[in-house]
């Protein structure tokens, strides 16, 4: 199955995509009929289910929908949890369509490349991703940047559940389910834990299954993360925290005048109104300011990232 360097080199980013997109189109139902259920048994993947909040949930390289369409499908009918399934191949959605074409309520499918169809979406618009047998087809070059657009487009908290080989791969196979050209690439499954914690992820649990697939023994991994909370940048935390401190110190001098009024009575002309200023907080809140206060380190610095929100209509994915 490998190849050599310059052989991938040679091929563009749209060339290898065209690859994957022609072998499923030519193995479509022999893939389609040899998919099994196994993967709904594993307890990493109802870990990925418990973990999924309300909103809507993406299976990149869904395929023919099967099994995991067909599973939530029945799972979340009725529910406001939504899935809308992303694959290349035109035969493959077609095949999904037509298998749950009384679940549209619940499920949806839309042919895309995976890559772009994330780049399209809007920030923290998904409740969860999952992509199983999926990422490996897109090359390896480009896994930062599928798992970053992961990042941006899930919600705080939001669970990603994705396979890998346990080796690294890059290469072709030229009779894959008979008579198909298939493109793989993939790093090891120890760069993808090491990769994801630096994007933003939090690991959350593995499992690695060891299967037979068209005669062969492969040794898979399940990888399950959530997305990291946000937090706001510090210019903004600093200016919230000023902005309270400043309050209780107005509200601590009105109840003093109030006091002072109770026990001597002033003109109202002698009763100082001046709100306090950041500045004048600062200048006059002794030793400790406003950092010590907080505990804050002015040299820490955030990205500005947007704040989440929610929502959970197919109508909103691009």
């Amino acid at each position: 199955m490998m190849a050599t360097y310059n052989e991938i080199a040679a091929q563009s980013f749209g060339d290898l995509i065209e690859i994957v997109r022609q072998g499923y189109k030519t193995a479509a139902h022999p893939y389609h009929e040899q998919k099994d259920a196994s993967s709904l048994s594993l307890p990493i993947y109802h870990h990925w289910l418990g973990l999924v909040p309300e909103g809507i949930v993406a299976e990149l390289g869904c395929g023919s929908g099967y099994p995991l369409a067909h599973h939530i499908a029945s799972l979340w009918k009725g529910s406001n949890k939504k899935y809308v399934g992303i694959d290349l191949s035109e035969e493959q959605i077609e095949i999904a369509k037509q298998s749950l074409l009384n679940e549209t309520e619940t499920v949806n499918f839309t042919v895309r490349e995976m890559m772009d169809w994330c780049k399209k979406q809007k920030d923290n618009s998904l409740s969860g991703i999952v992509a199983l047998f999926a990422v490996f087809h897109l090359p390896r070059s480009q896994h930062v940047e599928l798992f970053t657009q992961m990042h941006r487009i899930l919600k705080d908290g939001a669970p990603v559940l994705f396979t890998c080989p346990e080796k690294a791969i890059e290469g072709f196979e030229e009779r894959w389910l008979g008579n198909s050209k298939m493109y793989w690439s993939s790093f090891s499954s120890q760069w993808y834990e090491v990769t994801l914690e630096d994007i933003g992820f939090d690991f959350v649990s593995k499992s690695k299954e060891i299967k037979n697939f068209v005669g062969q023994k492969e040794t898979t991994y399940f990888l399950l993360y959530t997305r990291r909370p946000r937090r706001k940048p510090i210019r903004e935390m600093f200016y919230q925290q000023l902005s309270n401190q400043n309050a209780n110190m107005q509200n601590m001098q009105q109840q003093n005048l109030y006091a002072n009024q109770q026990q001597q009575p002033q003109t109202p002309s002698s009763i100082p109104n001046t709100p306090m200023s950041p500045h004048t907080f600062l200048s006059t809140s002794g030793d400790m300011n406003i950092f010590e206060m907080t505990g804050m380190n002015m040299n820490s610095s955030l990205g500005n990232l947007p704040l989440p929100s929610f929502n959970n209509s197919f109508n909103n994915l691009q």
